[in-house]
């Protein structure tokens, strides 16, 4: 028996020892399979949640732009990985254009749409999913009994399906006011900072709708507190934030050139958005979002300012654009004292962001349409540039630092001379230069009349005239608006086609077409007038409204907004001239905004017999866009007492 088991043993261990190899060999394969796929290249993606600034100069968010830009190949200059300067401001722009965004240099609630399309972290294809039918929300904190403080920032939390881009608000039964918009909904959480300025209470609820302005919309399940911390007294007016300029608050007389400290105190305020204004805001000038905590910001006088002796200050938070405050009088910026008339002013000319060549006449490739124009000047305060045959609509008054280049875009025509005048106390000095484009044709085309062939927004337009050529643009003229040329579709000598944009569907504007030469006669610019309005139903005048109360407050469109827009709510007392925010961002296909009256909104009371509702397209939550569909309550309604 013993022998007979000594046998048996090594034949059922080889066996095994055999399957042991070929699981060994099986799990190397795997691995080296692994080790293959461990050096590939990871997609790079970044979900923009925030707008950018120059406020938020310093932050990893605007790492996240810059890798975006580059790999857009658009430079963003000297500026190092979190720094937003000028530069970082210029790259924007470069990208808005490329994408027919409006050019502004901020990155708003579009161009983060954009930058999300392109990199977005989504696990839905392009970086977005769409809202469906069946689109839900839901809150999952604040949901509840939660004690949150002044001061502390809290994640606020949901989940979702079939939905975008969400809004979040918070409120209680007197207020309510959106923390921030357009943000991804897959993302799950906001991180919110508690403002200081609330009214400590137990009857705060988070809302969270779908930005698209469907149905889905959630709400905490029940109330929960915000307190405040130690020492902090929370909603009485020491608590309320607050801006306080100090310098220059009147009297003082500040000269082009010189550098001078703004200085402020202030309160419950993170950042400071410092502008100047000139008769009551009929010039202003914006300088720079800056921390609060800072209390100065050091300007250099711009050398090329208009002299005057009625400018101010004016300051403002860049979350809450009603906490704000001016210099309490005027004070004066003079003349500079002239060194003699401006010297070494020269010219060059080139295709956008191409090679620039030096006058007196330059040719740029054929096809260009957009032409740089650079220029130097010395011992200039301001300078004025115009162009021949044709004007250079906003050339005038551009401003030149003392021996320092500057650049002007203009549209591409042939055979345009483009004259710079540079002047100071002392005289004035001129230089031009002439831009020809290669192969252009001098052919000015007319516009007898514009069709529009749909009502819906993107809608396609007939242009019919003569003088068309498979080159011809068309232009888009509105003086409150940078706007790129239209895609255009030529169809014969006498016809075209364009494609207006669902945001120029919002607006009234002229169309131009030039081939390589424009010209200025009227017969070549006709209007078009868009087909989206706006109405205010009510309040329309004679309602009564109390403080308590709540209301409907509605409006009707005609014709079809482009998917995603808002409107702001405002309400303006004819008695004190004060218009109030009532609520910034509301969907525009929502058609109404429930209200609950208070006494006072930012301080200030609502109560008034002279009102009117005004209701305007916003191209940015929170602010009006331009010359967009607009109305107000036909006639004055009241806000009154509680009973």
């Amino acid at each position: 028996m013993g022998v007979l088991f000594f046998v048996v043993t090594p034949s059922v261990k080889a066996i095994s020892i055999q399957e042991l190899i070929d699981q060994i060999k099986a799990l190397q394969a795997q691995l080296a399979t692994l080790q293959s796929q461990q050096g590939a290249t990871t997609a790079w993606c970044h979900t923009f949640n925030l707008s950018l600034g120059y406020a938020n100069s310093g932050s990893d968010e605007v790492t996240a732009l810059h890798t975006a830009l580059q790999k857009e190949n658009i430079s963003y200059g000297s500026d190092d990985s979190v720094s937003y300067t000028e530069e970082t401001g210029a790259a924007v722009v470069q990208f808005q254009t490329k994408y027919g965004i409006l050019r502004t240099g901020y990155v708003g609630p579009k161009t983060r749409a954009k930058l999300n399309t392109l990199y977005g972290c989504s696990t839905t294809s392009g970086g977005n999913s769409s809202s469906t039918a069946n689109a839900t929300i839901k809150v999952t904190s604040p949901n509840g009994g939660e004690v949150w403080n002044y001061g502390e920032t809290h994640d606020i939390t949901w989940t979702s399906a079939g939905v975008s881009t969400v809004t979040l608000i918070f409120s209680n039964p007197n207020i309510s006011q959106t923390i921030e918009g357009f943000i991804t909904a897959s993302t799950g959480k906001y991180s919110w900072k508690v403002p200081d300025w609330l009214t400590p209470g137990s009857n705060y609820k988070i809302t969270i709708k779908d930005q698209a302005g469907q149905a889905a919309a959630d709400s905490s399940d029940s109330y929960f507190s915000i307190g405040a911390t130690a020492g902090t007294s929370g909603g009485t007016s020491s608590a309320q934030p607050s801006i306080k300029i100090t310098s220059p608050n009147g009297s003082e007389s500040w000269k082009p050139g010189e550098t001078h400290d703004i200085t402020w105190t202030s309160s419950g305020v993170d950042n400071v958005c410092i502008s100047l204004v000139k008769n009551d805001g009929a010039y202003g000038l914006g300088m720079k979002c800056v921390s609060a905590s800072l209390l100065k910001y050091s300007w250099t006088i711009p050398a090329n300012i208009v002299a005057g002796a009625d400018y101010k200050v004016w300051m403002y938070s860049d979350a809450n654009y009603s906490i704000k405050d001016y210099s309490d009088t005027y004070f004066s910026i003079g003349a500079p004292t002239a060194s003699g008339t401006p010297t070494g002013l020269s010219m060059s000319a080139g295709a956008f962001m191409g090679t620039m060549f030096s006058g007196p006449t330059v040719t740029v490739p054929s096809g260009t349409t957009l032409v740089n124009i650079n220029w130097t000047s010395t011992n200039a305060v301001s300078c004025n540039i115009v162009g021949s045959p044709v004007n250079v609509g906003n050339g005038t008054n551009v401003g030149t630092n003392n021996s320092s280049g500057s650049t002007f875009v203009v549209d591409a025509r042939n055979n345009n001379t483009y004259t710079l005048t540079c002047s100071n106390s002392a005289g004035s000095a001129s230089s031009s230069i002439t831009v020809n484009i290669s192969g252009s044709t001098s052919t000015a085309p007319i516009i007898t009349s514009i069709t529009q062939s749909s009502a819906s927004s993107g809608l396609t337009v007939i242009i019919n005239g003569s003088g068309f050529i498979p080159s011809s643009v068309v232009a888009v003229v509105n003086p409150s608006i940078d706007h790129p040329n239209l895609s255009a579709t030529y169809i014969s000598p006498t016809q075209l086609t364009a494609i207006i944009s669902a945001q120029d569907n919002l607006r009234v504007f002229n169309i131009q077409v030039f081939n390589s030469n424009l010209t200025s006669s009227g017969s070549n610019m006709v209007t078009f007038t868009p087909t989206v309005t706006i109405a205010v139903n009510s309040p329309n005048g004679s309602e009564t409204w109390k403080v308590g109360e709540t209301h409907d407050i509605t409006w009707t469109l005609n014709g079809l907004p482009p998917t995603g827009y808002a409107v702001n709510i405002l309400m303006t007392n004819y008695t004190t001239k004060y218009r109030y925010s009532i609520a910034p961002s509301i969907p525009v296909s929502q058609g109404k905004y429930s209200w609950t009256i208070s006494s006072d909104l930012g301080g200030i009371s609502t109560l008034g017999n002279q009102m009117k509702m005004f209701i305007v397209f916003a191209d940015n939550p929170g602010a009006a866009g331009g010359n967009y569909p607009q109305d107000e309550s036909n006639n004055y309604f009241t806000v009154s007492a509680a009973n």
